[in-house]
Formats: structure tokens, C-alpha cells, sequence
């Protein structure tokens, strides 16, 4: 009886084990993403392959989180343009692959997690050439899970490719830059170029924490907060406008405003270029607000998602630092 408890006791502890290198290999893989550099994508290709190729063997499990966040990282590094679709070696195929076929292969072969964050991941970047097999699972899984985000991606490829008006190839980096698993969309960009989205605070790490958020807007050259700086330089620039509240415009704030924002503006960031606005809070419509402007020349889908991350995280932090904590979205 002994022999076996001691049995059992060293399979927990192998368990363990393997449980936390697992975690830490998806630490890595997070830190790495959180870096934003595309020269990254092969590595967070490979760990997907290696997921992959360990089929339904008892490996899979220590591999699995990893390959989830490469998943996630994908969604978040590769730009899914047309024009800048790229090809990759990979151990799945003698050819080389697009990121979006090595998501696909993880949507048809993997477990229900990995199922998931396929199916989220190829709404970021699908194109519709992954509606089919989106619309097989949508359908037919097992999973209520993989089905409902099998929907929303089908939903997102549709709304990223759906045509507009204006500039197409700018509304496009714009539509598919918020078009992210930690990103909720209140308000989708459209003819008026104005975009409201939720973006997602929460660390994976951080178990029992409760859920942070924080709103976001997203609008054109024609946001009213610009007036004062296109008055002020009258040279014509038009701008992306990334914001998001974090307080109301009360008095008890404004030593703290004014102490945030003489840090923020100090005389070093004024010789940069287009940092006039950057990480200052102003006063609109009774909320204070705190925005980060991009060029229209500067445009890109890693540019505004970069800005969106940014200003998300540094607006939940004043909000804290305002309110004490006390959620004014």
C-alpha cells in the first residue's frame, strides 16, 4: 500500500512539474509578444507546429498553453493585408505556409482550448479563404464554445472586408487593428470614422483578480478635440485619434492633473515630432481625457493596435490613481 501511495505521490509531483514548465514556456512566449516585434512570427509559428505535430499524445498538454498564446500572438503580430501576407518555413509541410494555415491546421486538429483561440485568432487575421472550414465548426463542433467563437470570427471577416466609402485601405488597417481577442467592439468603424471598442485588462496570470477594462475611442481627422492644435500649427494634418476617459473634469482631480501632466510634458518630449498632445490629459465635454494622436502617413494595423494597447493600459492606471479604483467607463 505504501508503494503505491509513494507512486501516486511522485506522479503528482512529475505533474507538477511538468505544469509549471509548461506555464513558464507560456510566459515566454507572452513576453515575447508583448514586445511587438513581427521578426518574432516564425518562433510563434514553430511553437504552434510543435503543438501540432504532437498530435493527441500526452505531450500535448505540456506544450498546450504555449501554443495557445502563440495563437493569441499571431492575432496580435501578423498583418493579415493582402499585400503583406507572408510565407513561412514550417516542420507541418515541406512548403512554406501563411500564418493563417498553421491557425487553421490548430482549428481542425486541436483540443477545444486551442479550438478557441484558433477560431478568435483567425477572425483577427482570416481572410475568406478560412470561411469554410470557420463555417464547418460554426455548424458541427461538439463545443457550444468553439461554435459561438467560430460565429464572431465569421462575423469579424465579414466586417473587416466589408467595403466603405472612404479611403478602403485605411479603414481596413483600422477595422482589423481593434479586431483582437481582448478587444470587444461597441462601435464598429464606419462611414462617420469613428470606432468605440473594449479592451480587456485582465493578466492570465493573475488568478482570482477580477477583470479590468477600459473603453476606448477611436476617430478620424474630424474629432473636435483637434481644433485647438490644428489652429495652433495650420499646416493641414490630418490625424488618427486614439482616447479614452479617465475621470470626470472635477476640481478635487486638478492638483493631481496638473502634477501628471507636468511630468508627462516635460521639456525632453517636446522636441520629438507629433508629441505635442501625446500623454496629456484634457477637458472634453466634462471628462477628462487622455488621447495619443498618429498621423495618417503614420497609419498602419500594428500603429493603432500599439496605440489602443497603450492608451488603455495608461488610462486604467490614472483612472486608479484619480478615483481610487472607482470605474468611470
Amino acid at each position: 500500500m505504501a508503494s503505491v501511495d509513494q507512486t501516486s505521490r511522485e506522479q503528482r509531483q512529475e505533474n507538477m512539474g511538468s505544469d509549471e514548465t509548461a506555464l513558464q514556456e507560456r510566459r515566454r512566449i507572452q513576453k515575447i509578444v508583448r514586445v511587438g516585434d513581427e521578426r518574432s512570427i516564425p518562433e510563434l509559428i514553430n511553437t504552434l507546429c510543435q503543438y501540432l505535430k504532437t498530435g493527441s499524445s500526452q505531450n500535448a498538454r505540456g506544450i498546450e498553453p504555449a501554443a495557445i498564446a502563440a495563437i493569441k500572438g499571431l492575432a496580435t503580430l501578423v498583418d493579415p493585408t493582402p499585400s503583406q501576407v507572408k510565407e513561412y518555413k514550417t516542420i507541418l509541410a515541406e512548403k512554406k505556409l501563411t500564418a493563417e494555415q498553421v491557425v487553421r491546421a490548430a482549428l481542425n486538429v486541436g483540443n477545444n482550448r486551442v479550438q478557441g483561440a484558433a477560431a478568435e485568432a483567425l477572425g483577427v487575421i482570416g481572410s475568406y479563404a478560412s470561411r469554410d472550414e470557420l463555417i464547418e465548426r460554426e455548424q458541427f463542433d461538439k463545443n457550444a464554445s468553439v461554435r459561438a467563437r467560430c460565429k464572431m470570427a465569421l462575423r469579424r471577416i465579414e466586417r473587416r472586408f466589408k467595403p466603405t466609402s472612404g479611403n478602403s485601405s485605411f479603414s481596413a488597417a483600422v477595422k482589423t487593428a481593434y479586431m483582437s481577442p481582448d478587444m470587444d467592439v461597441i462601435k464598429e468603424w464606419d462611414d462617420d470614422n469613428e470606432a468605440e471598442i473594449n479592451v480587456s485588462l485582465a493578466d492570465e496570470d493573475q488568478l482570482g483578480v477580477a477583470a479590468r477594462s477600459q473603453r476606448v475611442r477611436i476617430t478620424g481627422h474630424n474629432d473636435p478635440r483637434m481644433e485647438s492644435q490644428r489652429t495652433a500649427f495650420q499646416d493641414g494634418l490630418d490625424y488618427l485619434v486614439v482616447s479614452t476617459v479617465c475621470g470626470t473634469a472635477s476640481e478635487k482631480y486638478f492638483n493631481a492633473v496638473m502634477k501628471m501632466n507636468g511630468q508627462r510634458l516635460a521639456s525632453a518630449t517636446l522636441t520629438k515630432p507629433f508629441q505635442f498632445v501625446q500623454g496629456s490629459l484634457g477637458v472634453f465635454e466634462g471628462n477628462l481625457i487622455l488621447l495619443q494622436t498618429i498621423p495618417n502617413s503614420f497609419v498602419t494595423i500594428q500603429t493603432i493596435r500599439q496605440a489602443i494597447e497603450s492608451i488603455a493600459q495608461s488610462g486604467d492606471q490614472i483612472e486608479n490613481e484619480l478615483t481610487g479604483g472607482q470605474d468611470t467607463q
